[in-house]
């Protein structure tokens, strides 16, 4: 079998410049990467990124790879380790995840002499996008066939690693699994090119018209030997048009999967159902013939059922399926009206709420405006950028804006880590303001906020940990991010107006341990209207300067962040991330430093000029 991971091996060599002169173990790497996480047509592979997760080198830690899995709500953190050899006996295998577990925890801990740069930069990245409630997965694999060794003296060995912590997860993928990863992966299609479906009885099925003598849809009940049987031919080609692949969740597929073997009769009431949408459909007695199709919702319900060894021709059950034909006079309209399928269909399941936005005329209105000001900016996962944008601060994603404007315009950097998806809710004001009431000022302050926040990540974590003996300091200003971009909003309204005496008297007396207090500060901090930019228009005629202020500014923050963070780490089993996750803690930072900053600002006027407009 080794065959197929040698071709897919040369087939990226080609494919990307970037591991044209690499080694086949290293190029190893991209493949996993590629046939594990970006099966989804929706999220594409580009060489920059390939570049910045394959972390494979000295001072690895035993860690080859780290991303975020773009296929996780939660944007759960993944390391992978990749092993291109013959054979990988069980010792190795240990000593592989022993290895992979000391580095993740030497990077909790912000240990990071151990570790080269790009590793550190990378991971950090990542820790940024998870979300409270996000897994760290720990995958191991190999082009080596499994041999004897047993799945459960692996998974024994890593709970011995790992003890009660739940939150970690391990999978591993021998030989044969890298393969039908890339036959799964290389078999994708837009749509599957016919199919057949048998149903129950001759000619039963529920028909709905737009126009008389015109099929537009119909729901049958359709056999799962059937789909079991699409399944086997095409894999993951059935759901190339779904927003979302299929997606382990653990509750979900254990009562769907209780459902298929003990309760087959049940089933049709139990479940939900699939969503098909296809070019067009043919009725004929108990077959359904299906031409340019996808599943469009009910991916976990057809994988579960595709990989069940208890459905065959004899043993089958029905479940209700719905058939939709693509309706549309242009190609942009039918286009749209799958899309607009897809969003409806799967409003239950993992769509992130950034997805639904993605086509909202706001959006275009605020791409607009904020390439006006020399940033592209993205709507859609997947989307293509320039050449001439590739810069980390010319380029920007829809999830990366309302981030930035959560931290550094609402003020309210614990959110902006710990629960960014606040601002598509319903029931919340942040993404009204941030991209209809004041879009043309809100792109001004994000162009900015993007600089700031790629200035943090590439350079100023760097320079402190060089130039700062603390190791407390530290490890607090490497989880200061979200932190330091609230605080350059902060400065900005300050400097410009933006409070009143009273209101800054209120934001400097607050009770943090009264709810009511708290919310008063909130009010004041996070009124999106003040904001007209960070910086002024001449701050960046010199780059150079303006990032020393940043430099100096920021570790004012962080040294007095650290300060406040250490005398509550006495008090709580806390650690500087967790406590950065609180819009509280950054109100304390600003309430217990603000005579400091006063000072600051009355000896060294200078370095705050770049903010005054």
């Amino acid at each position: 079998m080794r065959k197929e991971i040698e071709t897919k091996i040369e087939s990226l060599r080609r494919e990307f410049p970037l591991l044209s002169k690499k080694s086949a173990d290293y190029i190893f790497n991209a493949l996993v990467v590629q046939t594990l996480f970006f099966k989804n047509p929706a999220n594409t592979l580009e060489q920059g990124n390939l570049q910045k997760i394959i972390v494979d080198g000295q001072k690895d830690g035993g860690i080859d790879c780290i991303l975020n899995d773009l296929d996780s709500e939660d944007s759960d953190m993944v390391f992978i380790q990749c092993k291109y050899q013959e054979s990988l006996p069980l010792e190795d295998i240990k000593a592989a995840l022993d290895k992979m577990h000391g580095a993740y925890l030497n990077l909790i801990n912000a240990k990071y002499s151990y570790y080269k740069e790009e590793l550190i930069s990378q991971y950090t990245e990542c820790q940024y996008e998870m979300t409270d409630s996000a897994k760290v997965k720990f995958i191991l694999c190999t082009s080596a066939p499994q041999s004897g060794t047993k799945i459960k003296s692996i998974t024994n060995y890593f709970s011995t690693i790992i003890g009660d912590n739940t939150n970690i997860v391990l999978e591993i993928y021998f030989e044969k699994d890298i393969v039908e990863k890339i036959i799964e992966f290389d078999s994708l299609r837009r749509t599957v090119s016919s199919g057949t479906i048998k149903i129950d009885e001759a000619n039963n099925y529920l028909v709905y018209r737009e126009e008389k003598d015109t099929e537009n849809a119909i729901v049958v009940n359709g056999s799962a030997w059937s789909i079991k049987q699409l399944y086997s031919q095409h894999h993951l080609a059935l759901l190339s048009k779904n927003l979302r692949f299929f997606v382990k969740a653990k509750e979900i597929d254990s009562e769907i999967k209780k459902s298929i073997d003990i309760y087959k009769k049940k089933f049709w009431y139990k479940n939900n159902g699939i969503t098909i949408i296809c070019e067009k459909f043919d009725v004929s007695g108990k077959e359904i013939h299906l031409f340019g199709f996808s599943i469009i919702n009910g991916g976990q319900t057809t994988t579960l059922i595709g990989m069940n060894d208890g459905i065959s021709e004899q043993n089958d059950f029905y479940l209700p399926i719905k058939i939709i034909a693509i309706q549309g006079e242009t190609e942009k309209d039918r286009q749209q009206f799958v899309f607009d399928i897809a969003i409806a269909t799967n409003s239950q399941k993992a769509i992130k709420k950034s997805d639904l936005k993605a086509n909202e005329p706001e959006q275009l209105l605020f791409g607009t405006e904020i390439r006006q000001k020399g940033v592209f900016y993205r709507t859609k996962r997947g989307e293509k950028i320039p050449p001439t944008y590739t810069d980390k601060n010319k380029n920007l994603d829809l999830l990366k804006a309302s981030k930035l404007g959560l931290a550094g315009i609402y003020l309210m950097p614990g959110t902006a880590r710990s629960k960014p998806s606040i601002i598509f809710d319903d029931n919340t004001t942040y993404y009204e303001g941030l991209f209809i009431r004041n879009r043309e000022n809100a792109a001004l302050s994000i162009k900015d906020l993007l600089y700031i926040d790629v200035y943090f990540d590439s350079k100023f974590r760097k320079e402190y940990a060089n130039n700062t003996k603390q190791l407390k300091r530290v490890s607090f200003a490497n989880n200061a991010r979200t932190l330091c971009l609230a605080y350059s909003g902060f400065l900005s309204k300050k400097l410009n107006g933006g409070f009143t005496e009273e209101q800054i008297k209120t934001i400097c007396n607050f009770d943090y341990k009264d709810e009511k207090s708290i919310k008063n500060v909130q009010k004041i901090l996070s009124d999106p209207s003040a904001m007209n930019g960070v910086f002024n228009k001449k701050a960046y005629e010199n780059l150079d300067e303006l990032e020393n202020k940043l430099y100096k500014i920021f570790s004012f923050v962080c040294k007095q962040g650290a300060s406040i963070f250490d005398s509550v780490s006495q008090d709580e089993t806390i650690d500087e991330s967790n406590w950065l996750k609180k819009d509280v803690s950054f109100y304390r930072i600003i309430a217990n430093s603000y005579d400091d900053l006063q000072e600051l600002i009355e000896t060294n006027s200078e370095l705050f000029r770049i903010f005054i407009k």
